[in-house]
């Protein structure tokens, strides 16, 4: 410590996790390690936007697509067909976060581990619940996966508030 940090009553430590075995190497070049969850996310992702843009677009279950059953069921609040490529936006964002997960200053951090822990994929999961009950135009069910999705996107959003954080990344 220097003279000057002594005099000023600073004390200065070394950052240290609190759970070693998280971290891969040793000394100035340690990396957090991935978890179990940074791989299901990405497994989670793939499968989503397979599915998601398969079935509710490309109609691989010989289904109408979701721009064929929004014009099918019209109601105050039935989005045109078109607003379904919102979608292309949204994929792109959930895979840009399914990569930048993976990069050692986010695989652990507070806001991936713990905000998020396992709700992306009851995301993931409700949206394929939706997708295909939609198709095959189970329409309460697809209510039900609705209001899952938003529970689960509520509670990520709950976990991220109180998510332990420093705020650098």
């Amino acid at each position: 410590m220097s003279d000057s940090a002594e005099q000023s009553g600073l004390v200065v430590t070394e950052a240290v996790p609190a759970d070693p075995s998280a971290v891969e190497g040793g000394g100035g070049d340690a990396k957090p390690k991935l978890s179990p969850k940074n791989y299901v996310n990405l497994a989670a992702y793939a499968a989503n936007i397979a599915l998601v843009y398969g079935i509710g677009n490309a109609g691989w279950l010989g289904t109408p697509t979701n721009g064929d059953l929004s014009d099918k069921y019209q109601t105050l609040v039935t989005p045109n067909s078109s607003a379904f490529s919102i979608w292309a936006v949204i994929f792109m964002f959930q895979g840009l976060f399914a990569v930048v997960q993976f990069l050692p200053r986010f695989r652990s951090h507070p806001m991936v581990a713990d905000g998020l822990s396992w709700w992306y994929n009851a995301v993931v999961l409700t949206q394929i619940g939706w997708t295909i009950s939609f198709a095959y135009e189970i329409v309460p069910l697809s209510l039900a996966f609705m209001v899952l999705i938003w529970l689960s996107l509520m509670t990520i959003l709950y976990r991220q508030y109180y998510a332990k954080s420093d705020g650098t990344s």
